[in-house]
């Protein structure tokens, strides 16, 4: 699972906000340690204050 935010602009150009999301991550781990991000999956808004992370 994992947490990721958006910046939401206001017509000025400044950040308004942060809208915050969990998804499962679908990863693939190489021989070579190396990990590859594939996919997002799951992907939900929280609902809470952005501010609380």
């Amino acid at each position: 699972m994992g947490r990721f935010a958006l910046p939401v602009y206001r017509e000025d150009g400044g950040i308004e906000r942060y809208n915050a999301f969990h998804a499962s991550l679908i990863v693939r781990h190489d021989e070579n340690g190396k990990m590859y991000l594939y996919d997002m999956i799951d992907i939900k808004k929280e609902t809470g204050n952005p501010l609380e992370l």
